[in-house]
């Protein structure tokens, strides 16, 4: 749980700052252009034009031929928008921008230098006017082939993840731990992204066994399907996730019996830690408390350990998101529970106001509820002022589960991976900025969700308490 920052801060990383930055990494200036292009045609009415961009190719160890021109293409992108201009196409493999602008000082503009550490050269692309047509944003149609079900990925969509992923797919330099069941090797969308240096398994007491056999799943899929909508490869197979270009580590913390005890999670914090990942998913809450009480003297202590290695994970550089849980509650207005503890005799009616549920409640945490396809809130998400930081699809997600297959899951657990995903193409995009910065860039980019008069909704369209600071959205985090 973070503190709610309201829409109103201001953004991490502007235009000028985000293209400043790409010049630092690009190439020398470009060649002085000509003042003007303007086409005036009879009364010297001014009409629209198409221009062809070249952006800067980067000339940098750590990438490769196809994707050196990635970070300035994006840079143009930018500097279009910024200027007025419309963008038709966008070609990051080869570096260039088709675009169109009706304002005759947008290409003395994109030749200024403003532009010269990004844009190598700009052209119109005929003498005669072009149209526009009657819509002048351009219908989307993807450079990037679909993989077979990635249109029954409604979340996805939703997420503008295709959109966002011709931008930027994810970068390998970015390892995202799944802190869950374990994650099927074998599984062909996820083979190629798990990285088994960096998995483990934590269900021995907390003693890290980084043995491949310990570390995959032996009680369901559910960290196999949260893993593919994180990061499923788009590979022309099944489904993609979010991410589709980040690497993947599997960190057990669910046992045989399908428990999470205390010290299975710390040890998958503390493993998240040493491997460097930049954010981990937590679709579970840990055992067997449904909420921690500080006052009691073991869940006191317990909660204190677990406290400390989520800080220390942070202080390291590591992102954790959570998922808010399936009880339809208000986390912020707790009263009673008779669920716990679910690993022996359940007290009924035990008194919780001022406990946690952790994960998803310690400071810091980013903690998620889901939506329905409806855009309402999912039935069994539980919500909270002050308590839900951002949304995500949770009902009826199609992705991976074990045995090479794709099945419909629903749960909070399945709004985490949406929010991990973005998170890790954030990261992906600003490779330096620190998790309260992408949990920043999470909320400012979130699409604002209003509670429409739903019975137990605290707050406004910007902030609430059913879908925080909006439901998070691919495109906008990228772009």
């Amino acid at each position: 749980m973070r503190q709610p920052a309201h829409r109103a801060v201001t953004r991490l990383v502007t235009t000028a700052a985000a293209i400043g930055l790409i010049a630092s990494l690009s190439g020398g200036p470009a060649a002085a252009g000509p003042e003007s292009d303007e086409r005036e045609i009879g009364s010297r009415e001014v009409v629209p034009m198409n221009y062809a961009i070249n952006a800067y190719e980067i000339r940098n160890g750590e990438w490769d031929g196809a994707r050196s021109y990635k970070l300035s293409t994006r840079a143009v992108r930018r500097a279009v928008r910024a200027e007025g201009g419309d963008i038709l196409r966008a070609y990051q493999k080869i570096g260039v921008v088709i675009a169109r602008a009706t304002d005759p000082g947008f290409v003395t503009a994109m030749r200024s230098n403003q532009y010269d550490d990004v844009v190598e050269s700009i052209g119109a692309t005929r003498t005669s006017a072009t149209t526009i047509p009657d819509d002048p944003k351009p219908e989307f149609r993807p450079l990037i082939e679909p993989d077979p079900r990635e249109d029954k990925q409604w979340g996805n969509q939703e997420l503008e993840s295709l959109e966002a992923n011709e931008i930027e797919d994810g970068s390998q330099d970015v390892l995202v731990g799944i802190l869950d069941s374990g994650i099927d090797v074998d599984h062909p969308d996820l083979a190629a992204a798990i990285d088994p240096n960096a998995s483990v398994d934590c269900t021995n007491n907390g003693i890290p066994e980084t043995d491949p056999e310990e570390w995959q799943p032996v009680n369901g899929s559910h960290g196999t399907h949260v893993a593919g909508t994180v990061g499923a490869r788009r590979n022309g197979i099944g489904v993609t996730g979010i991410a589709p270009g980040v690497r993947l580590a599997s960190v057990k913390v669910v046992n045989p019996d399908g428990y999470i005890f205390p010290e299975y999670a710390i040890c998958g914090f503390m493993w998240a830690t040493h491997q460097k990942m930049d954010v981990t998913n937590n679709s579970y809450y840990i055992d067997p408390w449904l909420y921690w009480c500080p006052n009691d003297e073991d869940q006191g202590p317990v909660l204190e350990a677990v406290g400390r290695a989520l800080d220390w994970s942070s202080r390291q550089g590591v992102l954790n998101v959570a998922a808010a849980g399936n009880s339809n509650r208000d986390l912020a207005n707790k009263t009673t529970d008779s669920t716990s503890p679910n690993d022996s005799t359940r007290i009924p009616n035990r008194p919780v106001e001022g406990c946690s549920d952790i994960p998803t409640e310690h400071p810091g945490v980013v903690t998620v509820s889901a939506t329905e396809i409806d855009d309402d809130k999912s039935s069994f998400s539980n919500y909270g002022f002050e308590v839900i930081d951002v949304s995500g699809p949770g009902t009826n997600i199609l992705s991976t589960v074990d045995g090479g297959s794709y099945a419909y899951f629903s749960g909070t657990s399945m709004a985490s991976p949406h929010v991990t995903g973005v998170a890790a193409l954030i990261k992906s995009v600003f490779p330096d900025a620190t998790p309260d910065e992408v949990a920043q860039m999470l909320e400012d980019t979130a699409v604002d969700r209003a509670c429409d008069g739903a019975t137990g909704c605290v707050g406004n369209a910007t902030y609430n308490g059913f879908f925080g600071h909006g439901v998070v959205n691919a495109l906008n985090a990228v772009s």
